[in-house]
């Protein structure tokens, strides 16, 4: 009995999205960008930046998860998300956790 509620809440949670960002103390507000021209780096890039805040997306699938984190980084007004962070979940299910620092270039 407790093997089948275990699986209904990791199946409920599985099927949910969670967003969220973090913006620096005192940084500033950008108008929100194009999701399709979110740059994605696994590195920090050479060009000059600034840091908007940290993005983190936990959904169903790793294609979900990078387009709800390049929603979010759009939101902020992100030119780029950087040193981008992929955490698969080992479960019945394929979820993934992606996370991210949301920059805008100089």
């Amino acid at each position: 009995m407790k093997n089948i509620l275990y699986l209904s809440i990791l199946f409920a949670f599985a099927s949910c999205s969670i967003k969220t960002h973090y913006v620096q103390t005192g940084g500033k507000t950008y108008p929100k960008t194009e999701e399709n021209s979110i740059l994605i780096y696994s590195r920090t890039p050479e060009k000059q930046y600034e840091v908007i805040g940290s993005v983190a997306v936990f959904a169903a699938s790793e294609k979900q998860s990078l387009k709800a984190l390049k929603k979010k980084a759009a939101e902020l007004g992100a030119d780029a998300i950087i040193e981008i962070n992929l955490d698969k979940i080992s479960s019945v299910s394929q979820a993934t956790g992606i996370s991210g620092v949301a920059v805008k270039f100089k």
